[in-house]
């Protein structure tokens, strides 16, 4: 109700909120409840609907590792040598 956009739905004054904020912290309901004009009531009803449904997402193919193995055998024999 505080951040209705038509300015008559809102709070009038901070006495009302405190109550109402007073309630919930209380575990009540509060007295506040959800108010249209004829303007937005209209415009929620006649907002259309998606025109379509979307698709699952194919999953991605075979699984790609992270590193890439390397040729090893160059590498010990420069060791071996070098011992």
């Amino acid at each position: 109700k505080a951040l209705a956009k038509n300015p008559d739905n809102r709070y009038q004054t901070a006495a009302e909120m405190r109550t109402d904020l007073v309630k919930v912290h209380g575990g009540e309901t509060p007295d506040a409840p959800k108010v249209f004009t004829d303007a937005e009531r209209t415009s929620m009803l006649s907002a259309a609907p998606a025109s379509h449904r979307t698709e699952p997402i194919d999953p991605a193919g075979p699984h790609q590792p992270r590193y890439v193995e390397r040729e090893r055998s160059g590498s010990l024999g420069r060791w071996l040598i070098a011992v």
